[in-house]
């Protein structure tokens, strides 16, 4: 049997990493323990919050953390914000330890997507799926800009099937505010019920809901296998982004609200009470979640506190065990949104380094039969291969941003593996499509608010974008008059020096006014990038928008 070894699993572009089981006695007791577990499979996701000098104590945590993954009973861990490369090899190392030795850890941008898939059963095929709309680039303090977020699939042999795990992260929601609504209504430009956001980086939510939702629709599109939908959504369960959500792909059900939604158990994940990182003043939200095709069992709030006596994230864990619908894994139809032909699923074939076998290749999907419009579109001539070169924008240091933006590596950097012999799945038939037909006015409503506030977002957009211009402008009289200042003190020979330029001046001041032109370029430099960011996002909502107008002009002549 082949062996892959440690200093060996960086795969093609450097944009995913996976690791193998290096035990043949192990991966024999693995398969052995697959054969004999039919009783369902449980999910934990959990948003480390893994900031590199940012976040408190994280390398205890991080030790902490692996400790308690090396006891875990999960058979899919689903981690977010794991940015430092030494964190998830550690984790990664600890889940292999719990018998889960098939990972991968997606990467995308300067500082990574920060998520991490494990599995205890094969992974055959992941793709990952950067966000168009990345956020506000001047908004160095959030840094969602410059992340590089996204959603990471991995398709997994379980004995229950193939099934479709999906780990994402959301733009987070750095104000909690939303504007009123009438509850309950389904009225139009009620939003259905759901309340809207009023911070100004929800149009871009909204806007990763859309890519997030088609993506999976693609990647799941035959129906044949489970969904899982696990990660850090920044959005509460009655929230606008969470609508949208339900609205494209209604048949993920809730694992909490399923199991705790009549008990009234609130399930918070995010600045919980008894977290020892979140201030007791704050109000605790459910933002994490497991959705699911398959029918929860169990669903619990997991990880709480350390035997350290602190808390291991800023967030908890979400546990949920899954077990099949009957006799059917299939996820159906039920939704509102057909694929396209942009997203372009490429998985290569991959020796396993276990059996010897060759991972299965996906066919490049046809154009569908009636073509709809691309779903956030990106030109491929500003597409870099890498996510290290190509146009980028830094406000601190303008290479920094080249390889920042999530769009640099395409809408979709994708590989595959195959994990050892994954049995085949069984085929089980399509589950019927949910009646939604009594929801009609509640998507209506749902994507009328959603429209509105990406179109705020947009003339918000297009607002920044001026004013970086007018900046921009004035750096760049600032640079060409003082060059046409040293320009002419030159050529008439009244000044050898720079210096001879301040006479009289204190030493600060004659660096500041050497300084200046240079921090003049480089001001104006970061503008013109931030610039093109801001068209570029512009583009993105843009796109998103048109296409919410256009699923609810198809909803009023077809219906759900």
């Amino acid at each position: 049997q082949d062996a892959c070894p440690r200093d060996k699993q960086d795969c093609v572009c450097g944009l995913l990493r996976k690791t193998w089981n290096h035990d043949p006695l192990a991966s024999t007791q693995h398969q052995a323990s697959m054969a004999s577990s039919t009783a369902g499979m449980e999910v934990l996701t959990l948003n480390t919050w893994g900031l590199l000098l940012v976040s408190k104590r994280r390398k205890e945590r991080m030790k902490l953390l692996a400790m308690a993954l090396q006891g875990t009973t999960a058979d899919i861990v689903a981690l977010q914000e794991v940015w430092v490369e030494a964190d998830a090899q550690l984790l990664i190392d600890a889940c292999a330890t719990a018998g889960m030795p098939y990972a991968i850890h997606f990467k995308s941008g300067v500082f990574g997507a920060g998520l991490v898939t494990v599995s205890r059963y094969p992974i055959v095929e992941h793709g990952f799926q950067c966000y168009a709309s990345a956020g506000d680039p001047a908004a160095i303090h959030c840094g969602d800009f410059y992340a590089g977020k996204g959603v990471g699939w991995v398709r997994v042999a379980t004995p229950l099937g193939h099934v479709d795990v999906y780990n994402t992260h959301l733009h987070a929601n750095y104000s909690h505010k939303h504007l009123a609504a009438k509850s309950g209504s389904n009225t139009p430009g009620d939003a259905g019920g759901y309340k809207v956001p009023s911070d100004a980086y929800a149009p871009y939510r909204l806007s990763q809901m859309l890519q997030m939702a088609q993506f999976i629709r693609h990647c799941s599109k035959s129906g044949s296998c489970a969904i899982i939908l696990a990660g850090d959504l920044n959005t509460k369960p009655d929230w606008l982004e969470m609508g949208l959500l339900r609205s494209l792909l209604p048949e993920l059900v809730d694992s909490w609200e399923v199991l705790h939604g009549e008990s009234g158990e609130a399930g918070h994940t995010c600045r919980a009470e008894g977290n020892t990182f979140e201030s007791t003043r704050q109000v605790p939200e459910r933002i994490d979640y497991v959705l699911t095709t398959l029918r929860p069992v169990d669903c619990r709030v997991a990880l709480k506190l350390s035997p350290a006596g602190c808390s291991y994230s800023d967030h908890f864990a979400v546990q949920a065990r899954l077990e099949a619908q009957g006799s059917s894994l299939g996820s159906g139809r039920g939704t509102l949104m057909s694929p396209t032909d942009l997203v372009q699923v490429k998985v290569a074939p991959v020796k396993s380094p276990l059996s010897g076998s060759t991972g299965a290749v996906v066919p490049k999907p046809g154009a569908p039969a009636t073509p709809s419009p691309p779903l956030l579109h990106i030109p491929s001539s500003i597409l870099s291969p890498t996510n290290s070169s190509g146009i980028g924008v830094a406000l601190v240091q303008p290479l920094l941003g080249t390889g920042a933006f999530p769009w640099l590596g395409g809408p979709l950097a994708s590989d595959a593996s195959g994990h050892g012999g994954a049995a085949p799945s069984p085929k089980p038939g399509r589950r019927a499509p949910p009646d939604m037909s009594s929801r009609l006015p509640a998507v209506m409503a749902i994507l009328g608010a959603s429209t509105q506030l990406v179109q705020q977002g947009v003339a918000r957009n297009g607002r920044h974008a001026k004013q970086r211009l007018a900046f921009a402008a004035v750096c760049l009289v600032l640079c060409l008059g003082w060059v046409g200042v040293v320009a002419v003190t030159f050529t008439t020979g009244g000044s050898s020096s720079l210096l001879d330029m301040v006479p009289n001046a204190v030493l600060p001041t004659s660096l500041a006014v050497l300084l200046a032109p240079f921090l003049s370029a480089f001001a104006m430099l970061a503008l013109v990038m931030g610039l093109v960011a801001d068209f570029t996002q512009q583009r993105v909502l843009v796109s998103a928008e048109l296409q919410m107008r256009m699923l609810a002009d198809r909803l009023k002549t077809e219906g759900l």
